[in-house]
């Protein structure tokens, strides 16, 4: 089974737009496993697992390069050489109810997006809806919905060297922030779970 994780693995490193699925289905048509595709993908989660986390490593390091201060929640990351910033503060890790609270009381909640690549986690749209400014990689929903560098900030995995330079450009600004705040958060309410059920009941 490692050969076959490795092998998801290489296929998400080679793409960042390609989600775990189509990198799962390729290797699974490459190789005789004789499993059904729904176990050989849940066999190999662990590859993504790894690429979302060392994608999340390489933009909090370039976050912390920019020198403008950074909090991140999560011991371990102390631990690594992105602790040893002297603008990134590291605080304990926190259950999801009280990552909502630290949201609310931040002016920017930086993301990654999970492998999927066509909708939007919902921390992006709870950064949002608490009026702070998103800092995130895109996907297709993203931009169908939202206006990078009008409702959120984007920035690209491609180019994750480009993000110091990004986030000083944009972050300073207030007058940014508060303009794209209020645009993001007029937009927002479309995603409440009330307006998602409404729509859903369309479709049925």
């Amino acid at each position: 089974m490692q050969k076959y994780t490795k092998a998801v693995l290489d296929c998400l490193l080679s793409d960042t737009h390609c989600t775990f699925e189509a990198a799962a289905m390729q290797v699974y048509k490459e190789y005789d496993t004789g499993m059904a595709f729904p176990v050989f993908a849940q066999s190999n989660f662990l590859a993504d697992v790894y690429v979302r986390a060392l994608y999340r490593e390489r933009v909090l390091e370039a976050a912390a390069k920019s020198g403008l201060p950074v909090r991140i929640f999560g011991e371990k990351y102390q631990e690594s050489s992105i602790g040893e910033f002297s603008n990134v503060t590291v605080l304990p890790q926190m259950s999801y109810r009280d990552s909502l609270s630290a949201i609310a009381e931040s002016a920017f909640v930086l993301n990654v997006m999970p492998w999927f690549k066509s909708g939007i986690h919902d921390r992006v749209l709870n950064a949002m809806y608490n009026g702070a400014v998103s800092i995130t990689d895109s996907s297709s929903m993203m931009d169908t919905c939202f206006t990078p560098q009008q409702d959120y900030i984007a920035y690209s995995l491609d180019r994750i060297e480009a993000l110091p330079d990004l986030l000083n450009t944009y972050v300073p600004d207030e007058d940014f922030r508060a303009q794209t705040a209020a645009r993001a958060f007029a937009k927002v309410q479309n995603f409440t779970f009330a307006k998602q059920a409404e729509y859903i009941r369309t479709i049925l």
